[in-house]
């Protein structure tokens, strides 16, 4: 071709190349910034080894953002009188729903960033604060707010595997088949009246009378009794029953005399009462001979059969009380090297779980740890109602008991991590048979038993039991045991 006639195709190409790409850079530089400016920004701070403080900020920029985003979703969607949709005008929406789209716009935001967050953190939550819906009604033009999570615990799980422990030979002695073969014949024998002193094997029938400052309060007539039932007339004497009537016999009269404060709860402006306690009878319950005619009701042909059989069923039992105390000794070894701080919420349930069992419960409860999920809401007592020096008193009950009972606290989460760890699950199949066990145990049928369980939202808790007992035999299983002569480490010790 000649000069005058060359092309000027490439030119063209490489302006119309180079336009195009302009235009793509610019669309891809306001796609970027759009959306830096429709989201907010995090920072994520470690005040203690289990709590995370997420610090959000919703800027003015990114709020503006926001809602021109949500008002153009919103155009897309709403239909108003007059208008095609997706045509109507922005003014007509702002007017309608403007307050709505930027407090949603707030929502969205937060709970975006608050998202963005907890995943950046990457470890487990053990429980997180609800960001408070009030925030998102103040009409600001930014907004900024703190909201904490726990984290499960992090520590470095000890070595699970071949952790050495003793356990004792299971052996059955004949002083132990004897003591079964009693209560055997015990519970199959009949209550006669006896001639003998009131001990723990007796009933006794008493006329009972309660007085509050030499005044008649309550009258109970032919009343059954035991050493063990101290809350005669509902009065909580405790050892002081026993320690009365101990030795006594029919005929016999006791007074019990009883203090400003066992009276209270009926007056509490007495200075004391008593309780006037009449025996008329004492009752006992007389077990049937070892004869030929008691064996073959048993279905056994001699003693020593009868005997064999309850030295096997002791055995079993033995055996599996020393498997249980092998997984829990296991256990034990690798919480003593656990050491690691607790989420604050479990220690703060904890804490008023004790304050309030040692302040209204302690009557009514064994000494001892409570359950950790007491349900607070179930209880009508307040803190609020208790004299400074007696939360006090409690508290310091508290801080002697703290180190036993983080110790405890900590269980759960060395389960959690092994069954991690080992990859132990609990199945619906292990669901399953606990719903069976409990059926027979309550004496419904297993679908009465599902129903129950499940509108108790009792499932989950069967399942943690259930994965606790496969990890405590999983321990037991890759443990290195040595079996001891329970009598000659007596033997040595003495």
């Amino acid at each position: 071709m000649t000069e005058e006639g060359k092309t000027v195709e490439p030119e063209a190409t490489t302006a119309t190349t180079t336009e195009t790409t302009a235009e793509t850079t610019a669309a891809a530089t306001t796609e970027t910034t759009t959306a830096a400016t429709t989201a907010a920004t995090y920072e994520i701070a470690e005040p203690s080894p289990c709590v995370r403080k997420i610090s959000i900020h919703v800027s003015k920029d990114a709020l503006a953002g926001k809602v021109n985003e949500n008002f153009t979703e919103l155009s897309k969607t709403v239909q108003e009188p007059g208008f095609r949709k997706g045509k109507i005008p922005r003014k007509l929406l702002e007017k309608k729903y403007l307050t709505e789209v930027r407090r949603n716009s707030r929502m969205d935001l937060v709970r975006d960033a608050f998202d963005k967050a907890k995943k950046e953190i990457s470890v487990d939550i053990y429980r997180e604060n609800d960001v408070d819906d009030s925030v998102f009604e103040q009409d600001d033009d930014e907004l900024k707010l703190e909201v904490e999570v726990e984290i499960v615990p992090k520590f470095d799980l000890p070595a699970y595997k071949g952790v050495e422990v003793e356990q004792e030979k299971a052996e059955v002695s004949e002083e132990n088949i004897a003591n079964v073969l009693k209560g055997i014949r015990s519970k199959e024998g009949t209550i006669e009246t006896v001639d003998e002193k009131i001990d723990d094997e007796h009933t006794f029938i008493t006329d009972l009378k309660y007085f509050i400052d030499d005044k008649e309060h309550a009258v109970e007539e032919n009343a059954s009794c035991t050493l063990a039932g101290d809350h005669p007339m509902g009065l909580h004497l405790h050892e002081l029953w026993a320690e009365a009537l101990r030795g006594k016999g029919s005929g016999d009269e006791v007074e019990i005399p009883m203090s400003k404060k066992l009276v209270s709860d009926h007056d509490k402006d007495a200075s004391g009462g008593k309780l006037v306690v009449k025996i008329y009878e004492v009752k006992k319950r007389i077990a049937p001979e070892v004869d030929e005619a008691w064996l073959k009701e048993n279905d056994f042909e001699n003693l020593d059969e009868f005997k064999e059989q309850i030295r096997k069923e002791l055995t079993f039992r033995a055996e599996e009380a020393q498997k249980s105390k092998v997984s829990r000794d296991v256990f034990a070894k690798l919480l003593d090297q656990c050491q690691f701080e607790l989420p604050p919420s479990v220690m703060e349930a904890d804490k008023k779980d004790f304050l309030h069992h040692e302040l209204f419960h302690k009557h009514d409860h064994a000494h001892g740890h409570e359950g950790h999920e007491h349900d607070h809401d179930m209880d009508d007592h307040s803190l609020d109602d208790v004299s400074e020096e007696k939360k006090q008193k409690a508290e310091a009950k508290y801080l002697e008991a703290l180190s036993e009972r983080v110790r405890d606290l900590r269980e759960p989460f060395l389960v959690d991590a092994i069954a991690k760890d080992a990859r132990i699950f609990a199945t619906e199949e292990d669901v399953s048979r606990e719903i069976s066990a409990l059926s027979y145990l309550w004496g419904i049928s297993p679908q009465q038993t599902v129903e129950v369980v499940t509108s108790r939202g009792m499932i989950p808790m069967l399942r943690e039991s259930c994965r606790k007992r496969k990890v405590m035999e999983f321990l037991r299983e890759k443990a290195k045991i040595s079996t001891v002569d329970s009598a000659k480490e007596s033997k040595s010790e003495g």
